[in-house]
Formats: structure tokens, C-alpha cells, sequence
């Protein structure tokens, strides 16, 4: 747990009541990422899906299980527990990539330990074991992710207030049992987008709440709360590729000035640009790519015509002649890789 807390509580008297006097001298709070994770606090991260959320929160993991600093910021090193609720198959590449981005070798052992499914958190049961195999594991972690929410709390209300107090209680008991931070990965609401989805009560009682979103072509990190430090300014952030030893790609998160994406890319215009990246690097004519995307959606020529000339606004793809032409080959710019690689 969080040091003043422990402080408090081995205080000697064995009172749940604390004086002034010995309110003064507690230790100042600790931060786990300075001025952003509070060192064994509840925290929430928040975005739309496939936005980029387990990207960041994967390059949280490896910067605490590393010492290396998240988004500028220095960290206190220590082990992390990374709940994959989503499964863990589509993780190999994406920590390939940040190894080959950190310049970390591919056998350098970190301090990271992946559960393979969700945990259940509404089954008292299923906590208790969760604990008992972490200690099992002899890992004392400074970190525990819980990626995502909505998987690990399955068949409760997420729009009641007593389930998410419920959340939240035994969030902090696991804090408590193992004394380490926790972060629960979640999706906004739909109806507001500017909060997390369900009951308010979530955000209310967590101490801190990190909102991932996309804004005019913007990818930025943003803290709507910080119980106990000044909220810090908001960051922008890119998806970047990294083109790995086997011809794969995907991607890492860093900190930019400005993000090149476009902010909608999604529907059957995403469909077109992955037909397009079925092509690899060699690209494709406008004529082929066409009848990829003929067989794939049985859609005409003319709506083919449409959505390419969006993408080439988006500067999601480019061809090797400045004027449209018979034969001119298209290819997925970078913005286009990082479209199809995260979606």
C-alpha cells in the first residue's frame, strides 16, 4: 500500500483515529511514475476501443519492470503483473517491437509476468487465488494491470453503483494484500465520451484517471483526476511502426509533438487499406487493389474510386506517380501502416 497509509496503520497504537501532531509527520506520498501512478493506489485509464490503450499500458509495464522512464517521467523499478483479459496471442509481437524500439535484446530477461486469461474480480474465490498464485510466484509486484475491466468483471453492472463500489473494494484489497499499485484499462461512455463508461462511482473512488483519446487528428494522454498531485498537461502521442526481423510489423507508443493519423479511419474504408496491405510492400496497382476489394465486399468500382481518393486525403496510402495513371502502384504510407497495425 501507499507509504502514509502503512504509516498510519503501524503507528503502534492500534487506533483507527490519528492526531494532528502525527499527521504532520507522515511521509510525503510516493509516486510510482512521478506525478502521474501513485506508488500502491488505484488508478484508470480510459479510451476508445483499439485507440492504443493496451500499447501504453504495455509501455508502462516494460518502463516500471525496467527502470527506464514512462513519457519522460522517472519510475520506481520493481516486477509487473500484466492481466491480458483479451488473451495474450496478439502480445509476442507487440513486445518484439518494443525491444527492437528500446534497443533491448531479444534475450534480456524483465521483470514481467502475463496472466494468460481474465481474472474474475466479482468472485471472492477467484481473488483469493489470484493473490495465492502471485505469492506462489515469489513476486512482490509494484504493479498490476488489469487489462481490461469489462472482461474481468463479467455478468456485474457496470452502470450500478453498488457493483462498481464492489469493484473498487476489492481493487483495494488486493492493493492492500500484496501492497502494489493497481490499473484497470476501460472504455468511455458512449453516451458521454467524456467519462468512463458506468457509474460514476468508479472514477469517484480511484485516485487517479488518465483519458486516452483521438482529437483533430490528435492522439493525447490526458489526467481528468490526480487525488493528490496537480494534474499534469496533456500529452500527445504517436503509434509508431516497427518493422520487425521477420517481416512483421507492429507498433510502439511515444511522446510527439503532433500525431499524423486520421482520427475516423474505420468501416469499409478500413477494409480498403487492408486490402491494400494484403499486397506487402511490392503495393499494388489501382487495378488489382480494386478487385481485392471487389471480391472481399462486392462493391462497385465507383464507391472503390470514392474511398481511395479519401485515403489518399488522409495520406493513409501513396502511389509512385504524382498523377493518377494506368499502372501507378500504391502502397500504405506510415500513417496507413499504423491504421491497419492497430486495428
Amino acid at each position: 500500500m501507499r507509504a502514509n497509509i502503512k504509516e498510519i496503520e503501524a503507528d503502534g497504537t492500534g487506533s483507527e483515529f490519528i492526531t494532528e501532531a502525527k499527521l504532520k509527520n507522515l511521509p510525503p506520498l510516493s509516486y510510482l511514475v512521478d506525478s502521474m501512478i501513485p506508488e500502491g493506489g488505484l488508478s484508470l485509464l480510459y479510451g476508445e476501443p483499439a485507440i492504443g490503450k493496451s500499447f501504453l499500458a504495455l509501455d508502462l509495464a516494460y518502463s516500471i519492470a525496467t527502470g527506464r522512464p514512462f513519457l519522460g517521467n522517472s519510475v520506481k523499478q520493481g516486477p509487473v503483473i500484466y492481466v491480458a483479459g483479451e488473451g495474450v496471442y496478439g502480445l509476442p509481437k507487440r513486445i518484439r517491437a518494443w525491444r527492437v524500439a528500446n534497443n533491448v535484446d531479444a534475450g534480456e530477461e524483465i521483470n514481467i509476468t502475463f496472466r494468460k486469461k481474465a481474472i474474475q474480480l466479482a468472485d471472492i474465490n477467484s481473488v483469493h487465488d489470484f493473490i495465492g498464485s502471485i505469492r506462489q510466484l515469489g513476486v512482490a509486484p509494484k504493479l498490476i494491470i488489469f487489462d481490461t475491466l469489462s472482461r474481468c468483471f463479467v455478468g456485474k453492472d457496470e452502470n450500478s453503483a453498488k457493483d462498481m463500489t464492489t469493484l473498487v473494494d476489492i481493487a483495494n484489497f488486493i492493493q492492500a494484500e500484496l501492497e502494489t499499485a493497481v490499473l484497470l484499462l476501460h472504455h468511455p461512455s458512449k453516451a458521454r465520451g467524456s467519462t468512463a463508461r458506468g457509474s460514476g462511482s468508479l472514477e469517484g473512488a480511484v485516485d487517479a484517471v488518465f483519458v486516452l483519446s483521438k482529437n483533430n487528428k490528435s492522439l493525447s494522454l490526458s489526467c481528468t483526476k490526480q487525488k493528490d498531485e496537480s494534474r499534469f498537461a496533456k500529452i500527445n502521442l504517436v503509434l509508431d511502426i516497427v518493422n520487425l526481423e521477420d517481416g512483421s510489423k507492429s507498433c510502439v507508443i511515444k511522446e510527439t509533438g503532433s500525431v499524423e493519423t486520421e482520427d475516423r479511419i474505420g468501416g469499409q474504408f478500413l477494409e480498403t487499406l487492408k486490402c491494400l496491405d494484403e499486397f506487402g510492400i511490392s503495393g499494388a496497382t489501382s487495378t488489382d487493389w480494386c478487385s481485392s476489394f471487389h471480391d472481399k465486399t462486392t462493391k462497385s468500382y465507383e464507391t472503390f474510386n470514392r474511398y481511395k481518393k479519401k485515403l489518399e486525403e488522409w495520406d493513409l496510402i501513396s502511389s509512385d506517380s504524382e498523377t493518377p495513371k494506368k499502372g501507378a502502384i500504391y502502397r500504405l504510407t506510415k500513417n496507413g501502416d499504423i491504421a491497419v497495425t492497430v486495428k
